[in-house]
């Protein structure tokens, strides 16, 4: 359904909208468009998920990646609660110098209400770059996701909670051009959180959190790999065995990410297998997640992390391991502390300044399915989950970057008297 008002009322009622609405969720990723080289963008709709993961906690609230909570109408007039319908307002803008600006492309606008999708409209923008939709069905509160195509590629915003209180939003939606060239792009911070396997087998289960940073001005296509026919932006080497990859935020799902099952992303890896995503890599900053399965062999397992082939290569590398597990071995890592999280012990490992290709490794020991370990370990994942991925990164940011340096060296100190500050050898992504 159509519900576009003529251009010029649409452009001068979109302006005031936009001047009058400040805070609105962000959220935008470029996704190949339907009709380009692959499959278009699959269904976006937030799935309830079990709340122990840890993916469903970065919109917000457990088991629902996009929150929509029922918004108070204490305080609201009689004029407000009694709108049925809503107005938004979208406006595409051009974020690279010099490019065309975006008129005339295809919109579409999703409307959910507690993770389901209930409409979807087709429209599109006029002359001036803006669309109006009146008359949204406000019956129940809903929360807009506006994809706008631009180039072969979707992208995508998500807007905040629209309801009888808060019928007028405004979303802008900013589109790039498109190069081949590969930017200076770097993993700006990498978190491996580690807990015992979910299912209580010998083993472990990984969770990666990073922040891939593209500084450039274009959106980054990727380099085709002639293997796969198709585009690859980043690539991540696992560790020998992983096992169980789930996707979650940065990667769109398993028809545009590849799980090379032949060699890594070049013959000095072997057999490890790598996962490569697909989705071209637009400027700022993209948070990316997956986690994995390590399976122990005699009680032994290896968290093996190699930093990918990025040009700025990786600034910041966290691994946080329960106290519950045995670190038996660390190579290219350093001691860095230990926190509390919820009621149990976390130790931290540290590297930083990785290049492409550098290597730090993990070995855990005395693994079982039952005792200590698989206990502390299965409380450190109920904490995690239940504080929230994002809390773990803030919190985790804090302590090392924002807290005094003479606390820091301190802490290193009296944990080991050895310890000697100076350059990190090792890597990873």
């Amino acid at each position: 359904m159509n519900r576009s008002l003529p251009s010029a009322t649409a452009a001068s009622i979109a302006l005031v909208l936009m001047s009058a609405n400040a805070a609105l969720a962000e959220d935008a990723c470029p996704h190949i468009a339907a009709g380009a080289s692959h499959a278009g963008l699959a269904s976006l709709a937030p799935a309830p998920t079990d709340p122990t993961d840890p993916r469903v906690e970065m919109r917000g609230m457990p088991g629902n990646k996009f929150p929509l909570p029922v918004a108070s109408t204490e305080g609201a007039g009689a004029d407000a609660m009694s709108r049925r319908t809503g107005t938004l307002a979208i406006r595409a803008v051009q974020g690279t110098p010099g490019g065309p600006p975006i008129i005339d492309a295809a919109v579409e606008v999703q409307l959910y209400h507690r993770g389901m999708l209930v409409e979807s409209i087709q429209t599109r923008l006029d002359a001036h770059g803006v669309v109006m939709l009146e008359d949204l069905p406000l019956a129940m509160d809903v929360q807009p996701i506006v994809l706008v195509t631009h180039a072969d590629l979707v992208y995508q915003k998500v807007g905040a909670v629209m309801d009888r209180r808060n019928p007028e939003q405004s979303i802008e939606v900013t589109c790039y051009e498109v190069t081949d060239e590969e930017p200076l792009w770097k993993v700006r911070m990498r978190h491996v959180m580690v807990s015992s396997a979910p299912d209580g087998s010998d083993g472990l289960h990984v969770t990666e959190v990073m922040m891939v940073e593209n500084p450039g001005d274009r959106t980054w296509a990727g380099t085709l790999r002639p293997s796969l026919d198709r585009p690859v932006t980043t690539a991540f080497i696992l560790p020998d065995g992983a096992m169980g990859v789930s996707l979650g935020r940065g990667f769109h799902d398993w028809c545009c990410t590849t799980l090379d099952e032949q060699s890594g992303t070049s013959a000095r890896y072997g057999s490890r297998h790598a996962l490569l995503n697909h989705l071209p890599i637009m400027p700022g900053s993209t948070e990316m997640i997956f986690s994995y399965i390590v399976p122990a062999r005699r009680g032994i397992a290896d968290i093996d992390i190699t930093a990918p082939a990025a040009p700025g290569g990786v600034d910041h590398l966290m691994v946080l391991v329960p106290d519950g597990l045995e670190t038996s071995s660390v190579e290219g890592l350093h001691a860095s502390g230990t926190d509390m999280m919820g009621e149990k012990a976390v130790r931290r490992f540290m590297a930083a300044g990785l290049g492409s290709g550098d290597r730090v490794a993990l070995r855990v020991a005395g693994l079982s399915s039952s005792g200590d370990s698989a206990v502390a370990t299965a409380e450190f994942a109920k904490a995690a989950a239940g504080i929230g991925v994002i809390a773990l990164l803030i919190g985790a940011v804090w302590m090392i970057f924002i807290r005094p340096a003479k606390s820091r060296t301190a802490e290193a100190t009296d944990e080991d008297p050895d310890h000697q500050p100076g350059t990190l050898a090792g890597g990873s992504a």
